[in-house]
């Protein structure tokens, strides 16, 4: 606005007004000479009628900074979209998802049919030598004496006579052999380049005299495994064992993965680890062995109770070379596992060879006398081919094993209560023990639970001192604490202004976004978590950035690293850049649907595995069942009345017991109530049995009508009103 219309718009005495203060404002003088030049500038610039068609909207200047940038914008994105928007259009969010999930589906494809192939390709150019079949039977060879054996009902030759004249046919048949070093030395014809490939896996447990037959008979070798787990010991290759069960181990024999390390050049590194379902599984050993150099995969359950690093601690004693009473805590925890979380799988790891002898002897004992208990075992014995069958180990033989759940015994203590723990720690005092730990913290893919009867300050061992002693010192103060320095990731910015955009959509739904969710290597762009879900993110956002490009292959960007995630618990939503700025209220709207979708599928799925159930009858007991089990949850209560008040009674309480069915209501959900049966002997969440053993019989049990109870509900603590309890139903003697 010029200054003729400024006064013209006034009377006389306004215009007075305003010069007399103008005149006396210092600052206001200054402030509206750098105001003019500025304006003069954007003049020349041409960029005037921004000017003045800003200040005619709204009478004043202020966020004129803004509305100018937002203006350059869209005019660069109308250029944009003048000359690719053709092409822009054609890869909308729909037909982008679309191709990820075909790209998907063909890699799994194009990898079974390229092992289809190979298999038929074998198949057709096989053409294995018929062999002799004259005259003595003890010169057939190939094809021929193999045709001759398989028509025996009994056979007579051996392995390695077989192999020895049949060995051309055998391999144009089977080309692929998998075997041990023994088996090598013991089966194969002593033959130079038998073999096209040789791999070795596991290879640092294998003596470099151990590999020396197979990589004879081969032309070329692969050669795998980790230098920071378990090497070649003599550990229990005594014949007689010592009596003193804690000598140090010292012996750390050079393994043929060493070996090649130091020959064949290039070595590949494999760094995606995806085993643990929590990421506080495999932090310690990142830290402290791998130097943060992994790739770990966030988890979307980073909260529940029944995830991560748990310490238990034991008031046991240590003694030639075993610890009853911590013994008998592992025991009982493992039978209690047993019964209350039958869909995971569990192993055991003691620290020496005794300890596992008496875990294992007491855990028989305790299955033969617990069906429900001995039921699980049978069950992870068959389920999955029995790959995850229950084990109880000690420390040298659990690499290669992994479970849902270990349990870790660590054996040593003091030898009488408040005396100083004796710095022997059998192999883990040895030169390897820091490798032979690496192996056992990380089995686990959910859990892992500590018993020690040891604290952080019981040893000594510093650091650059005794390894495997101080690891397992700082392994005791990270599970007892679960702080371990730069060991959690801190607060990340988001990558892109992009990001910054779609977070402030999310937090204006109602949730909360965490940029960058992620412990070392890989993150999400954008976790999601909702004030009505507990136990972690309830979604997982990516977008198009720079992380989504930077993938070295299709592979890995669009169905690898999506697979691991699902396999971690995340449900993953991507926002396309073009989506989203073509039209953001609609892809926000889309976003809020998907989020509140997963939140349902969620707290459904919260409902079902609880511990809980709704109220609903059993089915007709088993001849076996006990009459406890039998009485079945009904809707309508029938109680037993209280005895006659002889005068010696004189106040009848209504108490919890074994064999009660109690109704309970939520204190967060006023018209949500369940119902189930407290049993001595079994346990069925499904049809409301809780064993009287669970944590939530426990907080019941000897409870009375209206009190407030806290049950720990799946993997978190919810307050109830102990609303009813009904006795179970005593049937009239007959005759």
């Amino acid at each position: 606005m010029d200054k003729s219309s400024f006064f013209q718009e006034r009377n006389l005495s306004e215009s007075i007004s305003f010069l007399k203060s103008a005149a006396s404002d210092r600052d206001g003088f200054f402030a509206h000479a750098k105001f003019a030049a500025a304006k003069y500038k954007i003049t020349n610039a041409g960029l005037g009628n921004l000017l003045t068609e800003y200040y005619r909207a709204l009478k004043k200047y202020d966020g004129l900074s803004k509305f100018i940038e937002s203006r350059a914008y869209r005019d660069l994105v109308r250029q944009v979209y003048e000359k690719y928007g053709t092409a822009l259009n054609n890869y909308s969010g729909e037909k982008l998802n679309q191709l990820r999930t075909e790209l998907a589906a063909l890699d799994k494809r194009i990898i079974k049919m390229s092992q289809q192939a190979l298999r038929a390709k074998l198949h057709a150019s096989a053409k294995p030598k018929y062999g002799n079949n004259e005259g003595k039977k003890s010169t057939w060879t190939n094809m021929a004496l193999i045709e001759n054996e398989v028509s025996k009902r009994q056979r007579y030759i051996s392995v390695r006579d077989l192999t020895r004249r049949a060995g051309e046919a055998l391999l144009e048949i089977k080309p692929c052999w998998m075997m041990s070093p023994l088996a090598v030395a013991q089966y194969l014809p002593k033959e130079k380049n038998l073999f096209d490939l040789c791999i070795i896996d596991e290879a640092s447990q294998m003596p470099p005299e151990d590999s020396i037959g197979a990589l004879a008979r081969c032309k070329q070798t692969m050669i795998v495994g980790d230098t920071n787990q378990l090497p070649p010991t003599s550990f229990f290759r005594k014949m007689v064992e010592d009596e003193d069960a804690d000598d140090d181990e010292a012996v750390l024999n050079e393994s043929v993965l060493e070996m090649a390390n130091a020959s064949f050049r290039p070595a590949r590194r494999l760094r995606w680890h995806y085993r643990s379902r929590h990421s506080g599984l495999i932090r310690f050993s990142n830290k402290l062995v791998y130097n943060n150099d992994l790739v770990v995969f966030p988890s979307a359950t980073e909260e529940m109770a029944t995830m991560g690093v748990h310490f238990r601690a034991v008031k046991g004693l240590y003694k030639s070379g075993t610890n009853p009473i911590e013994a008998n805590d592992v025991v009982a925890a493992a039978i209690h596992f047993m019964k209350t979380d039958a869909e995971r799988s569990l192993g055991i790891v003691t620290l020496n060879q005794k300890q596992q002898q008496l875990i294992y002897e007491e855990l028989e004992y305790a299955l033969s006398r617990d069906p429900v208990a001995a039921r699980y075992v049978e069950t992870w014995a068959e389920k999955n081919d029995g790959l995850e069958r229950f084990f109880v180990k000690n420390l040298e033989n659990v690499q290669g094993d992994e479970r849902d759940v270990i349990f870790v015994s660590t054996v040593y203590g003091p030898e009488e209560h408040g005396a100083r723990v004796m710095q022997r720690f059998g192999p883990i005092n040895g030169v390897a023990g820091k490798r032979r730990l690496n192996v056992l913290f990380s089995r686990a893919k959910q859990q892992i639970v500590t018993f020690s009867s040891m604290t952080p300050g019981d040893i000594t061992a510093e650091e650059g001192g005794n390894v495997g002693a101080y690891m397992l010192k700082r392994w005791l103060e990270y599970a007892s604490t679960g702080v371990l320095e730069s060991g959690v990731s801190t607060d990340k910015e988001p990558d892109s202004d992009f990001e910054t955009f779609v977070m402030d959509q999310i937090r204006a739904m109602g949730c909360e976004p965490v940029p960058q969710v992620g412990v070392k290597g890989y993150s999400i762009d954008i976790g999601i978590k909702h004030p009505l879900w507990k136990y972690g993110y309830v979604l997982g956002v990516e977008c198009d950035g720079a992380a989504y490009h930077s993938a070295k292959s299709a592979r890995d960007r669009d169905r690898l690293r999506q697979e691991v995630l699902e396999g971690l618990g995340w449900k993953i939503h991507r926002v396309w850049s073009t989506d989203w700025f073509n039209n953001p209220l609609k892809q926000a709207e889309i976003l809020r649907e998907v989020i509140q979708k997963r939140l349902s599928e969620l707290q459904a799925k919260e409902q079902l595995f609880q511990s809980v159930r709704v109220v609903q009858p059993l089915p007709p007991p088993k001849p076996e069942t006990s009459s406890v089990v039998a009485s079945a949850i009904q809707t309508d209560f029938h109680f037993e009345e209280p005895p006659a008040n002889d005068g010696k009674i004189k106040n009848y309480v209504n108490r919890v017991k074994i064999g009660d069915t109690v109704r309970v209501r939520y204190m967060d959900e006023e018209n949500k109530v369940a119902q189930f049966t407290i049993s001595a002997s079994e346990s069925n969440t499904s049809l409301g049995i809780i064993h009287r053993d669970s944590p939530m019989a426990k907080a019941l049990l000897d409870a009375e009508e209206g009190d407030e109870l806290e049950l720990l509900n799946g993997s978190y603590v919810r307050t109830v009103v102990l609303e009813s309890i009904q006795k179970p139903v005593k049937k009239a003697a007959e005759g």
